[in-house]
Formats: structure tokens, sequence, C-alpha cells
């Protein structure tokens, strides 16, 4: 492919639906680390660990499963934000420098 042929692919329409799925990926991202974070300090036993670790993945599949819907910018904004949020989480709970 040539540039001028990748850059026709450079739509308003892709380019909202990828801030679009980064927006919802950040929102999924910070509710998966900070769940992830509340389960390990919650300290209640094995068996609520994996309840609460099987909601948290089903909840975060199942929305990216929406995203996927959207298309591949949505996705891909999605994981950007997934990755930001991360970042953002670990940070804030003093995890990174």
């Amino acid at each position: 492919m040539t540039p001028a042929l990748l850059l026709d692919l450079v739509t308003p329409a892709a380019v909202a639906k990828a801030i679009l799925g980064a927006a919802i990926g950040a929102g999924i991202g910070a509710l998966h680390f900070q769940a992830l974070w509340w389960s390990l300090r919650a300290g209640d036993g094995a068996a609520r660990f994996v309840a609460r670790t099987a909601l948290r993945w089903s909840l975060t599949i199942g929305l990216f499963g929406a995203l996927a819907l959207l298309g591949a910018p949505a996705l891909l904004g999605g994981a950007l934000g997934l990755l930001a949020a991360r970042h953002i989480v670990l940070r804030k709970i003093g995890r990174l420098p």
C-alpha cells in the first residue's frame, strides 16, 4: 500500500471511533485495575477472589467485544485507553516510578 492509500483510510468517522474507543477503554481499564487492587487488598479468601476475578474479566472482555463490533479503530483506541488507565492506576497506588 502506498502512503496515499493509507491516508484515504483515515476518515473522520474512523478518528471518531478511535477517540470513542480510547475513552471507553480508559474507563474499562480504570475499573478493571482498580477492582483488581481492591480484590487483592480485601483478603476475603480464595473463593471471593476468584468470583471477583471472573466478574472483572467478563466485564472487560464483554465491553471489548462491544468495541470490536464498532471496528478496528475503536478496538485499537480501546486497547490504548486501557493501557493508559493501567499506567495511571499503577502510578496512583505507588507501584510505578
